[in-house]
């Protein structure tokens, strides 16, 4: 369970500890709660299959983490988190899916919150992970036909999370932007 001193549950509501060159600042205990626990299982939103190796993050109101854990072979996983309300992450490292707050949400604000009690377990946080989109197409002379080489295509979307990607066109006028979180873009197009 994580906790600050004299028993805040979040960094805002933490009592900062004074400490002078030289001196020792004594009597600075900790009391902790028992924990809870939040358990689930984490899939493919594509194929319905478990996902191992997703990671699991229980985030204080202000986004600071209180503990993690990753996602085993079953997609299953079990996190210890203090009591109290708590936003939860999952996120994937190596493998191409989207990160994602519970339940389904793409952002941190729009995340349901899970409550957590001592020493009971909060059941079904569960998350169907999907992988990011992808815009391609071409950038044309006016014939429509012709494609211009080194045209920078900005894609951003429009809404939380604010995400931008931003590439060249190739020899033939095609581009790829890829890794895009699901949500509306507007595309631009821009001759250096």
């Amino acid at each position: 369970s994580y906790q600050y001193y004299r028993e805040a549950a979040t960094a805002a509501e933490a009592t900062l500890v004074d400490v002078s060159d030289g001196g020792a600042t004594k009597g600075i205990d900790g009391q902790l709660h028992a924990a809870g626990r939040i358990t689930g299982t984490v899939t493919s939103a594509a194929s319905t299959k478990p996902l191992s190796g997703i990671e699991v993050c229980a985030l204080s109101s202000e986004g600071t983490p209180q503990g993690c854990t990753s996602s085993d072979t079953n997609g299953e996983y079990s996190l210890v988190a203090s009591a109290g309300n708590h936003k939860i992450e999952f996120r994937s490292g190596s493998q191409s899916y989207e990160t994602q707050y519970y339940d389904g949400k793409a952002s941190i604000e729009e995340a349901d919150p899970v409550e957590v009690s001592e020493g009971a377990t909060t059941g079904k946080i569960n998350a169907a992970m999907v992988t990011p989109g992808e815009i391609s197409g071409r950038v044309t002379k006016e014939d429509g036909t012709t494609g211009i080489a080194g045209i920078q295509v900005c894609a951003s979307r429009t809404t939380s999370p604010y995400t931008s990607r931003c590439g060249t066109t190739a020899s033939d006028g095609d581009y790829q932007l890829t890794d895009l979180p699901g949500g509306g873009y507007r595309v631009s197009f821009y001759a250096p």
